[in-house]
């Protein structure tokens, strides 16, 4: 019995530290993509002005659609890791077939 109790302890840590880990990936994500906007900003205004090339702007692009995805890709993942926190705990759902 003490064995089953541990084994379902470490699970729950396990599973809270990785929703941790998760959502500070997301948070510092977020952060990126705040960057990343303020960065094709700058660089649409350098373009009107005449201080840059078009090549920045959509290097600009291209970087904030990647920051982009990971931010969609680790909010994923803690979504996920809260799913498994919430089965460690014992939780469960109903599925609806309606």
């Amino acid at each position: 019995f003490n064995e089953v109790v541990l084994t379902a302890v470490q699970e729950v840590e396990n599973a809270m530290s990785a929703y941790t880990s998760a959502i500070e990936e997301e948070v510092m994500l977020k952060e990126v993509v705040y960057q990343g906007k303020e960065t094709l900003k700058l660089s649409l205004r350098l373009y009107k002005e005449g201080l840059s090339s078009f090549q920045n702007v959509l290097d600009a692009q291209r970087s904030l659609l990647g920051y982009e995805n990971s931010l969609v890709s680790a909010q994923g993942n803690a979504l996920s890791a809260l799913i498994q926190l919430y089965k460690s705990l014992g939780g469960g759902w109903m599925v609806n077939n309606d």
